[in-house]
């Protein structure tokens, strides 16, 4: 599941669903992300302050809806779960003052929603019902039960900001859903980690999952690729496309039977790229346009095309691969790094 039988054929994984028509992270978004060709959807987890567990990206809930809470000091129930974003034209606007009481079922105005950003804006005009903040164990339940989630992988990112605690988590509310976590939940489930004290964790209350590291920096992949449980990395594109160091890591990664995966593929040449480059799975906002590309191309396009070692050098210019990439990776990873390394020695807050 979490790679092509065939070369040159990475997996279809939408990146928070179809991240690229639908507000991220939401029902809606994942099921439209299997409608477009999606084999794996990526999703993010965070912890509540009541230790729900939710599907975030970020940590704080203004910028996917609006109002501004932190999810680790604020409770899901009764305040998160209140939130959710609608289709404007859609909604019918309230002349009045606005009530501050809210039902279970009350949904955000959009006038509420005046700080989301244009981006989420335009996302939300493809809704056709409101969609709320989902808890993982209600995305969980989704998989299980819906027909069309029931062949359809699941790669939980474990953003950086959490603890090695929420692997426990994570594995309680599985077992909740269905409790055989070696024959149902690990043949179809990655845990996505960042840190290596929560891959720690990983090895000691997670055994039956596969771990893939996500991250930009190359020589942290190396320190996770040392241990078992870890098959795969997924790092930034950047990281595999600057220059020679960058091609050479997908071989020695490939070397070591890892698989190799790569995110935010969303322009029509970078998912060339990763097919010339033989990586295994591409994440993508855009699932539709990639499952499109590999739908068109033939074993003949393949073998002439994508197939020749220097193939990936005709989609990425060589002003990008050997300056602008190179230049952008150590950035990106000196920073990354040290966004880490602050939440390492911060880290520590009390298990909810």
């Amino acid at each position: 599941m979490f790679a092509s039988s065939k070369q040159n054929f990475p997996v279809n994984t939408g990146h928070r669903g179809f991240n690229g028509k639908y507000p991220e992270n939401t029902l809606a978004s994942f099921e439209a992300a299997i409608d477009a060709g999606a084999e794996i959807i990526e999703f993010d987890v965070q912890v509540a302050g009541d230790g729900v567990v939710v599907v975030s990206h970020d940590p704080n809930t203004q910028r996917c809806f609006g109002v501004n809470h932190e999810i680790t000091s604020t409770p899901f129930k009764g305040v998160l779960d209140q939130l959710s974003i609608a289709n404007p034209d859609l909604t019918k606007l309230d002349e009045g003052n606005v009530d501050d009481t809210k039902s279970e079922n009350t949904t955000y105005t959009y006038e509420q929603q005046a700080e989301l950003s244009a981006i989420m804006q335009k996302k939300a005009r493809n809704l056709t019902i409101s969609q709320h903040m989902p808890t993982f164990l209600e995305v969980a339940q989704k998989f299980a039960t819906d027909p069309k989630f029931r062949n359809i992988g699941l790669m939980i990112d474990i953003k950086m900001t959490n603890e090695p605690w929420i692997v426990k988590k994570i594995v309680n509310v599985l077992k909740q859903v269905n409790p055989d976590l070696a024959g149902y939940w690990a043949p179809r489930t990655v845990l996505g980690i960042w840190r290596l004290d929560v891959l720690r964790e990983a090895g000691v209350v997670a055994r039956p999952f596969s771990i893939v590291h996500i991250g930009v920096s190359r020589s942290l992949a190396r320190q996770f690729i040392a241990m078992p449980q870890v098959c795969a990395v997924s790092l930034h594109h950047i990281a595999l496309s600057a220059g020679a160091s960058g091609e050479a890591f997908i071989q020695e990664i490939k070397s070591q039977g890892r698989y190799i995966y790569t995110w935010t593929v969303n322009s029509l040449d970078l998912m060339k790229w990763a097919v010339a480059s033989d990586l295994d799975g591409v994440i993508t906002d855009y699932p539709d346009i990639y499952a499109q590309l590999r739908a068109g191309l033939t074993d003949d396009q393949i073998k002439r095309h994508y197939a020749p070692a220097t193939a990936a050098h005709a989609f990425i210019p060589w002003i990008d691969r050997n300056v602008k990439n190179i230049f952008f990776y150590y950035m990106i990873e000196i920073m990354m790094l040290g966004k880490m390394s602050l939440l390492y020695f911060t880290s520590g807050r009390k298990d909810t």
